[in-house]
């Protein structure tokens, strides 16, 4: 398999084309990001396009090889000093994965209803080659197992969260297990449909739990009352973050009235306006810590 990265310029962006010819056909996918450096990439093509595409993700990913990265690791222990959680960053899981990522979800959720048994091979050897880089990173000196999955129940309604991903995720974990570690899942919309199954699915805590200002359908307390026994970490909406102080103080504020314990930790997960940390963190650290 030869693999090849082209870049080209398209109304002020930058386009990145990743290329990969295999011995059973050719995907790409082209991705940008705009000229300012500043935010997520956004992905313009993805990789699979036609149902003929599954077959060959599926060679890309059973053929893919896993080599250490110990030595990033270090660098970056090295940059937190003592004051920083290092995160064990996991692939999404092949469901989240396809739907995000490599197809988009107007193509997979096409596909999965449609021709189930090419999509549903690729999820499987994706679940395969998940569990192997899993079981040979047990020994990380990373501080947490997370997936960043952006599950949202719109594109991820119960039953298929049930049938692809809770699987997936109480594997996982059972893994994980072994370090002693927390596993930690990414889930920044809706999931008040899915307690049930996240309650039975091993993780430890769910990150970047969106409030109905930002697409949630559960309020913070109510997230917390559902899941009592796991870990919740609130999101700071990135559409307040240009708002005048007493704005912010009182979003944090009202989040930490909430809280169900004494514990309480907040997270910018979301792209912020560009330049907007300066004005943004001080007051964050003030609302937090009462300063």
């Amino acid at each position: 398999t030869e693999i090849k990265i082209e870049y080209f310029w398209e109304k002020g962006k930058r386009v990145e084309r990743r290329i990969y010819q295999t011995p059973v056909g050719q995907l790409w996918q082209e991705i940008e990001k705009d000229s300012s450096g500043v935010g997520s990439e956004h992905i313009k093509k993805h990789y699979i396009t036609d149902i003929e595409d599954y077959k060959i993700m599926s060679y890309i990913v059973e053929n893919t090889e896993f080599a250490s990265n110990k030595s990033v690791i270090s660098s970056t222990l090295e940059d937190l000093g003592e004051g920083g959680v290092l995160l064990g960053r996991l692939d999404r899981s092949p469901y989240q994965k396809c739907l995000i990522e490599l197809a988009g979800p107007e193509q997979f959720l096409v596909d999965l209803y449609t021709n189930p048994d090419e999509v549903e091979m690729l999820l499987e050897i994706m679940g395969e080659k998940l569990t192997n880089a899993l079981t040979l990173s047990l020994d990380t000196t990373a501080d947490v197992f997370w997936q960043p999955d952006n599950v949202t129940v719109d594109m991820t309604p119960p039953s298929a969260f049930e049938k692809y991903c809770l699987p997936f995720y109480q594997k996982q974990s059972e893994i994980v297990k072994q370090t002693g570690k927390p596993y930690f899942l990414h889930i920044d919309g809706k999931f008040r449909q899915l307690v049930e199954s996240i309650k039975i699915s091993g993780i430890s805590g769910i990150e970047s739990v969106s409030s109905p200002e930002i697409g949630g359908d559960l309020e913070f307390h109510e997230a917390q009352t559902l899941l009592q026994e796991m870990v919740m970490i609130p999101n700071f909406p990135s559409n307040l973050a240009l708002s005048k102080e007493d704005i912010i103080m009182a979003y944090v504020n009202n989040l930490k009235e909430q809280t169900k314990n004494n514990s309480f930790m907040l997270q910018v997960s979301e792209d912020i306006p560009a330049h907007s940390w300066k004005y943004l963190l001080p007051i964050l650290t003030k609302a937090l810590y009462n300063v």
